[in-house]
């Protein structure tokens, strides 16, 4: 049998191999336009870099043409980290318009925000959403394998999901919901997931709707 270690690896050179469409693509948001990541049916979204630069180095008619860029390291560090939470493993994937909160230096109205990504392959992946105040266990045990979180999210991402009122805040995340999943699950036959606040963290960017606790996961 194989050490833990060597089937994680093994795991993660087949997931590499999931990439059938992972020729680089990209987003060009100019100003007054929201992000729009889009993949094949079948496929999940992995946002490799942000980038940026004025809208006269853009083509505007042509969002998926890669841009003219700044080599200025401008854009806020938790841009980055935020976005690629929020559009893991999904198809498609809307994001704010270029403003100034995104930004720690040189930022203008008239800048545009470049989000590069690939495509991967959903091979097998299960998901979970689980509403505020209860628990969800996810489970490889009957098949004899183990979990691999992909993703992770305490807050909202959905106008519709457990709330009766839909929401206008779809960018509603916490930093800690992922790694305190991957901390409870990740590599196990099965685990047990509170969705509130105090295991998974306060979310931002909220309003009053109910938050929920979501999870990508494959078993092998």
């Amino acid at each position: 049998m194989l050490p833990q270690s060597l089937k994680i690896a093994a795991f993660l050179a087949v997931a590499w191999c999931w990439t059938s469409e992972a020729r680089m693509k990209y987003d060009v948001a100019c100003p007054g336009e929201r992000g729009m990541l889009q993949c094949p049916e079948g496929y999940g979204i992995e946002v490799t870099r942000m980038d940026y630069g004025r809208k006269q180095d853009a083509n505007c008619d042509a969002r998926d043409q890669p841009a003219l860029v700044s080599n200025k390291n401008c854009i806020h560090e938790d841009m980055t980290p935020w976005v690629k939470n929020l559009c893991h493993a999904k198809e498609y994937c809307m994001l704010p318009m270029p403003n100034s909160l995104m930004f720690v230096c040189d930022y203008s109205p008239d800048n545009f925000l470049q989000t590069s990504y690939i495509c991967f392959k959903l091979a097998d992946v299960a998901s979970s959403v689980t509403c505020e105040g209860n628990s969800a266990k996810i489970s490889c045990a009957s098949s004899n394998k183990r979990i691999h979180v992909l993703n992770a999210n305490f807050g909202r991402t959905d106008k519709y999901v457990c709330t009766n009122t839909p929401s206008s805040h779809v960018f509603c995340t916490s930093e800690r919901a992922e790694n305190t999943v991957k901390a409870l699950c990740e590599a196990k036959e099965e685990c047990n997931l509170p969705a509130s606040v105090e295991q998974m963290g306060q979310p931002v960017n909220c309003d009053n709707s109910p938050h929920y606790l979501s999870v990508d996961y494959v078993c092998f």
